[in-house]
């Protein structure tokens, strides 16, 4: 019982710092979004979801910039609460603002709201919204390049795609190291396939992706001081998928894929994978112990395996369907097995 009682007034001391910041914000301005995102994680974390929705009831319009962020916050919170009606009150107000959600029925998170009638209006607006989207979207690309970059000099390229539900900025975040900083021209690229109004994903065998990716490529190698002989493609979850597709397809040459956390993409025919070897490509996959998409992983090592195509299989302990910790560590143990240095020096 000492034991009980101890462990609870050191959670008590430990929150109350927090509880105290979110009290405070709710009485005064917020300087910026950061500050409201940083409160609703707190109470995300405390599941203190309907003490959320007040917070965000409170600071509507004071960014408006970010208002689209925060009706999708406001909407999970209303999920996580079970208050499935304002939720779907919060789907139908963005709509008329021309937000879109991504709100897929057969997704587990929706079950709940198979029994309301106006939820399939809800599911069929938003999917139209995103239709309409992506017909004037496109693919693209923001370009990191070295310092000291000199024309005169020829550089190796790594080419990033961001994961599912996500972005170039969110990318920028993650993908980063040594080698990338000092050696490399990075190339992050943003899907032209809107899954909610801020947030983009890969679909593997995508002629139109496929097509754009290559239209970059090909401008990328003819605007920059690049050596073709080291070309490396990587990507995380979805992103990592459409990675090992690219390469596996030959929609363009690279010398190397790395796979965080990939699934197996949807054409990975064994005598492509052979193809793929005979070029010297060579493969890095990093996934995690927990990671849903590790039996594909598996797969596509196996068929590296027994195709001849050199590859790399690590799996870390106690990891998930994320980044791991030490990421850049990773990129630059990853680049050096990828790319064989001493040929190129």
């Amino acid at each position: 019982m000492k034991s009980l009682l101890l462990l609870t007034a050191i959670t008590a001391l430990i929150l109350a710092p927090h509880c105290d910041l979110l009290a405070q914000n709710r009485h005064e301005n917020f300087e910026s979004y950061a500050q409201v995102r940083d409160s609703l994680d707190i109470l995300y974390d405390l599941e203190k979801y309907t003490e959320a929705i007040d917070l965000i009831k409170s600071v509507y319009g004071l960014f408006p910039e970010d208002d689209f962020e925060l009706t999708r916050s406001h909407a999970l919170f209303c999920r996580m609460a079970g208050l499935y009606e304002e939720c779907m009150d919060v789907f139908e107000a963005g709509h008329e603002q021309g937000y879109f959600y991504f709100i897929i029925p057969r997704m587990q998170k929706y079950e709940p709201f198979s029994e309301f009638e106006r939820f399939d209006d809800i599911v069929t607006e938003d999917a139209r919204l995103r239709k309409e989207a992506n017909k004037g979207s496109k693919t693209l690309m923001a370009i990191e390049i070295p310092d000291d970059y000199s024309p005169d000099r020829r550089y190796p390229l790594m080419v990033v795609l961001h994961g599912g539900g996500s972005s170039i900025d969110r990318a920028k975040k993650h993908w980063h190291s040594a080698k990338l900083s000092n050696e490399y021209i990075v190339a992050f690229l943003q899907s032209y396939m809107y899954m909610d109004l801020i947030t983009f994903g890969w679909r593997t065998s995508d002629k139109r992706a496929h097509g754009d990716i290559k239209k970059i490529y090909d401008d990328l190698m003819g605007n920059y001081s690049i050596d073709s002989a080291r070309v490396v493609i990587a990507g995380i979850s979805a992103g990592g998928s459409m990675a090992f597709d690219l390469v596996i397809n030959n929609i363009i040459p690279v010398a190397g894929v790395f796979g965080v956390c990939p699934g197996k993409p949807q054409d990975f025919e064994s005598a492509n994978i052979t193809a793929a070897g005979r070029k010297n490509v060579r493969a890095y996959i990093l996934g995690g112990e927990t990671d849903f998409y590790l039996s594909n992983q598996n797969e596509m090592a196996e068929a590296f395996k027994t195709s001849g195509l050199k590859y790399e299989q690590v799996v870390i302990e106690g990891l998930g369907h994320d980044y791991p910790e030490d990421f850049a560590r990773w990129i630059d143990t990853a680049l050096d097995f990828l790319i064989d240095y001493k040929k190129h020096m």
